[in-house]
């Protein structure tokens, strides 16, 4: 046994005794009394499940030369326009996504007013530790039909692993009106969204853990270590205020794994090799090379160390008025945090002195063939001073973001209204302008990427530009009466709409263009000098773009972008005669018109999900649900990644 698989056997084992434990069915919540007065709990769940691939990979969401490594030829031809398709090609329709067994442990203790609250998870996912993957990750050296390797991947999004969540104390203090305080790793939420993110950026998403089978809510938002005062002003009224101590970022999945946007890691502590954590992204010259071959033979970015955000100036302000006349609650929110959400941007490399030359022959200047030099030619001409230009991940710091609120209930409707406006949004540079102009100097990007080349190496080149962005939504909840046998339902509803610009005004004469998923590849641009029309949907192009969407000046953030959601379901208490809570439940979310600089709109997207959950008595649950992602968005990168969901859990 290797010392991996040695590390992670306590783990393993801890699950299943648990798991044994939660289904003997005498385990119940562990309440106790302390001999002071104080009393505590001791409260876990178990769970387990998997999610199965429905739909299998679009064509024209992986390359021709990856999709070919695997036999994708003919009808199922790829037609991708990059090669960042691993996360595709590793789960074929039917294979299981994954298939966590986990725990999730809440203890609390407290006397009168003073408490303290801690929450560890653990878990192991059976099927990325050991389910056979036909195409591989750069961790496992693109090994066709081997386990994944999750190396270089933040801890939390380990197969497996014990972490620690929340860990607080708590107290209220009498100083002439009540002072709650809370101080550790917490989560503090503000604001009336309920699908659609607004103002509630105070702590980092762990989005992977939102897509996995047996996942509950609380496990969403991630804890940051930092204090957090809520004194009673009188009338109902207060004011809140939190500092935090540490910075923390979101979690996305990278590597192979099935919603990856990214080949590589998303890290900012790079690592030497050819692992997840030392390349950026893969070259993708002509179609006619598989991402394994490309590394190997130095076509790639690689990765250098990025920039976190600060662990200072990271503050915010809540003041909740209540307006009793018409039963309602007004607030108004300041804040600045640093990013959550990684960027990428660039150094410059160096051609070096004699290359560059003038006076040097002209067959040592045509060794040039690329406005910035990879690692291919750094290899080769490194003794002429070739060095390669580099990629890295960063978080933006000072994003000031300020808010209001309210909150009613009309004719027995709850209805909650949120407006926001965000100062120094950062926005991603579409990935594939940043690459081309860096190589090719083409593209949008390419004046920006050619007056930091000039001024030597390692010139920092932005890959992001600032925003001022503004979102309005509006949602509401029903508690419905008995219908259809239920003894009563649930009506869940949200509109929002967002609207942003651009503060770099050199940018926006410059054409530059945001987002946009990488494969989908080079769009079309009067920039693209490399071919006389700029158009990379003609085959004569050199720089051909075969994804018959992503080859047009189309799907990059848009001003304005709106969509709403909605969810339903129906309690059936005490289904056939037993002691079973059975509910079905709908969702539908619909981005009607518009591409949101902060990816949560793409127009068209539309999202079905159904699901049915059995309750037995409020400790055993069974959740069963199907998420179907219509293919009718040309800019969705998962609009073929359909997937059955199957969990069982038990608290105790």
């Amino acid at each position: 046994m290797n010392k991996t698989a040695m590390q992670r056997l306590p783990v393993r084992t801890a699950l299943a005794s648990a798991m044994l434990l939660a289904f003997s069915g005498g385990a119940t919540a562990f309440e106790f009394e302390l001999e002071d007065g104080g009393q505590g709990s001791w409260n876990n769940t178990i769970s387990f499940g998997a999610n199965w691939r429905m739909t299998r990979p679009n064509a024209g969401l992986y390359s021709q030369p990856d999709g070919a490594r695997l036999g994708l030829t003919d009808g199922r031809r790829g037609s991708g326009g990059s090669a960042t398709d691993s996360g595709n090609l590793n789960y074929e329709k039917g294979d299981v996504i994954n298939a966590p067994l986990q725990l999730l442990s809440d203890f609390a203790i407290s006397k009168g007013d003073l408490g303290a609250f801690v929450r560890v998870k653990a878990w192991y996912d059976v099927a990325m530790e050991n389910k056979d993957r036909p195409y591989g990750n750069a961790s496992n050296s693109y090994a066709k039909g081997e386990p994944l390797s999750d190396s270089g991947q933040p801890d939390l999004l380990k197969y497996s692993g014990i972490a620690l969540l929340d860990a607080y104390v708590h107290n209220t203090f009498d100083v002439g009106t009540p002072l709650q305080v809370r101080l550790g790793n917490q989560v503090v939420n503000w604001g009336e969204s309920l699908f659609v993110q607004g103002i509630n950026q105070l702590n980092p998403v762990n989005l992977p853990a939102l897509r996995k089978p047996g996942t509950e809510v609380k496990e969403a938002l991630l804890p940051v270590w930092s204090i957090d005062a809520n004194i009673a002003l009188g009338g109902g009224a207060s004011l809140e205020g939190f500092y935090q101590f540490k910075w923390e970022h979101s979690l996305v999945d990278s590597c192979g794994g099935y919603y990856s946007l990214t080949e590589f890691a998303v890290t900012t502590n790079a690592n030497p090799g050819l692992g997840c954590s030392s390349v950026a992204t893969a070259l993708y010259p002509g179609q006619k090379l598989d991402t394994p071959t490309l590394l190997q033979r130095g076509l790639y970015f690689p990765l250098t160390e990025g920039k976190d955000g600060s662990n200072s100036g990271q503050f915010g302000f809540a003041l909740r008025l209540p307006i009793e006349a018409i039963d309602s609650e007004w607030g108004l929110y300041g804040m600045r945090i640093n990013s959550r959400t990684p960027f990428i941007s660039a150094n410059t490399g160096t051609w070096g002195p004699v290359i560059t030359n003038p006076a040097s022959p002209p067959q040592i200047r045509a060794l040039r063939t690329l406005v910035n030099p990879v690692p291919a030619q750094q290899a080769a001409l490194g003794a002429l001073g070739v060095r390669s230009a580099a990629a890295f991940w960063e978080y933006p710091d000072d994003i000031n973001i300020f808010g209001t609120t309210l909150s009613t209930n009309i004719a027995g409707w709850s209805v909650g209204a949120e407006f926001g406006y965000t100062n120094n949004q950062p926005v991603q540079v579409n990935g594939n302008d940043i690459l081309y102009s860096a190589t090719a100097g083409v593209g949008p990007m390419a004046v920006r990427t050619r007056t930091a080349t000039a001024l030597g190496y390692g010139t920092y080149v932005a890959g992001y530009d600032r925003f001022h962005k503004s979102q309005l939504q509006i949602n509401t909840v029903k508690i419905l009466p008995a219908m259809l046998g239920a003894t009563q339902g649930q009506f869940i509803a949200e509109v929002a709409g967002q609207y942003a610009t651009n503060t770099n005004d050199l940018a926006e004469s410059q054409g530059l263009r945001y987002g946009r998923a990488f494969i989908f590849g080079l769009g079309s641009s009067p920039n693209t000098i490399a071919f006389p029309t700029g158009d990379t949907c003609n085959p004569a192009n050199p720089l051909w773009n075969p994804q018959r969407d992503g080859c047009n000046n189309d799907g990059y953030a848009t001003k304005t972008a709106w969509g709403y959601r909605l969810k339903a379901s129906l309690d059936y208490t005490g289904a056939f005669d037993t002691s079973f809570t059975l509910t079905p439940s709908v969702f539908w979310s619909h981005d009607v018109r518009g591409y949101s600089v902060d990816s949560q709109f793409i127009e068209d997207r539309m999202i079905l999900g159904l699901g049915l959950r059995a309750d037995y008595q409020k400790k055993y649950l069974i959740d069963l649900g199907y998420t179907a992602f219509l293919d009718k968005a040309k800019y969705d990168p998962f609009k073929d990644r359909d997937y059955l969901s199957l969990a069982f859990s038990a608290t105790f």
